[in-house]
Order: structure tokens, then sequence, then C-alpha cells
């Protein structure tokens, strides 16, 4: 388990405000008159040729702090494993912001100004599980995007190793996707991993579930205690509330003809027939193709031609129940781990 995203704001009354400010976004008006204002943020960058830290900062309003990023790559360099500590990882980061811009309290001028918070607005919550090999993990993906759903529906798939439940919600979403393949792709853009952690994400499927403001309200009493020696039991019971909503099995409407297949037309009819028999489609269409008549089906009759067909014995149709336990949580490779320890938390007042 770990902390992949923390977003959340800090605030000082106005009147003890340290007069942080990252500027406003003006709109004027062909008059010249302002028709709206709004807070511009700041997005802190810092390359090097293995990863990329990045944080955005911005004052909401005086006295405000919203800051927003990744963590455990300011700690770490890296994702791959990283803490749970989302109070540590917070004020780490903000420790971060504050050497390279000077926007975040140190611990005088928290106590001083009357600083509160976190009030966190967003949280990514990820765990591993790895296979034997890049490709059973990308088959896992392919088959659970096909038959599991949430209460946001099927998954939208991408390309075979990317999944994602409740895209765009405001509350909460759920990511699944290959590790190896997405370093793969950051080494196209010149970012490359030292080859120990390269090698480490063989065979990873990240799980990453997404609570957004209105969903870390209802949680707040688990999300309060996300921090110190119990954060990962704490991250772990939150993650497993949401992966348990997701029904990893069969939609029943899928294994016989609808009567509104009677009504498709002939095209979209044979495909579906050839499906059935247990035809890859993939193998015979283009891929702007395969995804096009994919829309098609879905759309007429809720059947998902990249799934296998029903008269395909496919052991991962049941996958979210029979993955076996010994696959969860690889262990981190302990020279590049790093957690943000209570130290801070105290010298804020923040520790448990």
């Amino acid at each position: 388990m770990q902390l992949d995203w923390v977003s959340g704001i800090i605030a000082a009354p106005p009147a003890l405000s340290p007069g942080y400010s990252t500027g406003v976004h003006l709109t004027i008006a062909a008059d010249g008159s302002v028709t709206r204002e709004r807070p511009a943020p700041l997005d802190l960058v810092e390359e090097d040729p293995s990863h990329s830290k990045r944080f955005r900062v911005m004052c909401t309003s005086p006295g405000a702090l919203y800051l927003s990023g990744n963590p455990v790559k300011l700690l770490q360099g890296h994702n791959l494993f990283g803490s749970c500590d989302a109070v540590g990882l917070y004020l780490a980061a903000g420790a971060w912001v504050r050497d390279r811009a000077g926007l975040f309290p140190g611990p005088g001028t928290w106590a001083s100004c009357k600083f509160e918070g976190p009030r966190f607005t967003r949280l990514d919550l990820t765990r591993s599980y790895r296979f034997a090999d890049d490709v059973s993990c990308r088959t896992w993906i392919r088959e659970v995007a096909a038959v599991a759903r949430s209460r946001h529906g099927a998954a939208k798939l991408y390309g075979t190793s990317t999944a994602v439940w409740g895209e765009g919600s405001r509350r909460w979403s759920f990511k699944v996707y290959a590790k190896q393949l997405e370093l793969l792709e950051r080494a196209k853009r010149g970012l490359w991993m030292a080859s120990e952690l390269f090698d480490w994400a063989s065979g990873v499927i990240r799980f990453e579930l997404t609570l957004r403001g209105p969903e870390l309200q209802h949680e707040a009493a688990l999300v309060a205690r996300l921090q110190g020696p119990d954060a990962r039991a704490v991250a772990l019971e939150l993650w497993s509330r949401y992966f348990d909503r997701i029904t990893f099995n069969e939609n029943a409407n899928m294994s016989t003809p609808s009567l509104l297949e009677a009504a498709l037309p002939a095209h979209l009819a044979l495909k579906l027939a050839a499906w059935r028999g247990g035809a890859d489609l993939r193998a015979i269409m283009t891929t702007p193709t395969f995804y096009r008549v994919r829309r098609q089906l879905l759309d007429a009759v809720a059947v998902d031609i990249a799934s296998p067909p029903p008269s395909v014995e496919v052991a991962t149709r049941l996958a979210g129940a029979r993955l076996d336990p010994a696959g969860w949580d690889p262990e981190p490779l302990a020279a590049h781990y790093v957690e943000p320890g209570q130290e801070r938390s105290k010298q804020y007042g923040l520790a448990l």
C-alpha cells in the first residue's frame, strides 16, 4: 500500500495570514473592466533524467494554501512503493515547496498564525499485485475489464493495459494498470529508471483508488488515522472497502442471445456470431474498426467483444476472488524506500 497522490488545504484566519500569494487570473471585458478574478496556481517542477518532481501550490483565499502532487516522488524519486502517512507526506511536500518558493509555513509560523489542516481534497491509495510475467498481467487486466462491474458500470479499457471504473466521478474511481508498461512509456519520453526498480515492476499490476472531496468527508474517521505506524493498516482497510464494491464476475446477459440482437444490422450480427463462436475479432479487424464495433455492440445489446466468448473457459473471469494472496504487496526494495517519519508531524503538533 502507498499514497500515490495527495491534495489538501491548510488555512489560517485571514487576520493572521502570513501573506502568501500565488497571484490571480483576471478576465477583462472589452471596456477594460474586470469581469472575473480567480486564484492562479503555481507549478513547481524539478526535472532530472530519471523522474520529474512536480507539485502545484495555490493561495485559494487569504490565509488558505492548497498543495497537490505526488509526495512519495519527492522523498524517493519514484512511486513504485512508498508511505501511507498522509499527514507526514503532506508536510514533507510542504517543506519541499517552502525550500523552493517560500510558500508553506514552518512550525513556528504554523503555530503563531493558527493554521489548521490539512483538509484533504484528493487521496490516491494504491496497492500492487505481482503476476509471474507481464503477459499474464495484461491478460488479467483485459479479462477483468470486460466482465467486472462497479456502481459506475463497466470499466473503460485503454489498450490492453489499463482499465478504469468511475472515470470522471466526483466521489471515487478505481484504476488497474500494468506498472512496468507505464515505465516503458516514460522511458520513451526520456525518463529512465534504475534497473533494479524497473525489474521490480515486472508483472506488477497497480490497483489505484482515487478518493475525492465528498467521499473523503464520508470516510473522515478513517482518513484522520492515515498517519503514524498504523497508517498502512488503515489505508488497506479504506482501499478494501472500495475494491470490494467491484464485482469481478461474468455479466449474465453476455452469455446468451437477447431479443435486442434480433434488431441488429446484419454486419454487427455476423461479428457477434463470430465472437460467440470463439473468433478473436482483434486478430481479424484493424484496431479502430474493432473498437468502433465494440462500442456499437455495447450500446445496442450490452455485450463486450473485448472479453473472451462465453464458450471459452477463462480462469480470470472470477479472478477478483481467485488471485493468489501471495501475490499481493510485493516487498519493497529497502534501499529505495523512505518514510516521512513522525518528527515533522510532532513539530507541527499534528501527530496522533
